[in-house]
């Protein structure tokens, strides 16, 4: 009979598996619990995806890099400003 290939023989790897099992790590269910979907309907977010010109894109990028604030809190900020400006919110 030949001699077991540690590399392929699976009782090598379950022996492993099992070994692994019981190593203590920590468990993600002992962390605070994320709530979940309890936005209200005002903060609830909508993706929305537009193209813009290089030369928006660029200076917006740089402003977003320099205030350390993402572009899509930008881009929201001013399409508020702009609703609010034409009536519409």
């Amino acid at each position: 009979m030949p001699k077991p290939n540690p590399k392929t023989d699976l009782s090598g790897l379950l022996g492993a598996a099992t070994r692994a099992k019981d190593i203590e790590r920590p468990r993600i269910e002992d962390e605070t619990p994320v709530p979940q979907n309890t936005a209200t309907p005002e903060f609830q977010e909508r993706r929305v995806n537009v193209a813009v010109r290089e030369s928006v894109h660029k200076p917006l990028r740089l402003y977003s890099v320099k205030s350390g604030r993402q572009v899509r809190d930008l881009v929201e900020e001013a399409v508020e400003r702009y609703l609010k400006d034409v009536g519409e919110l």
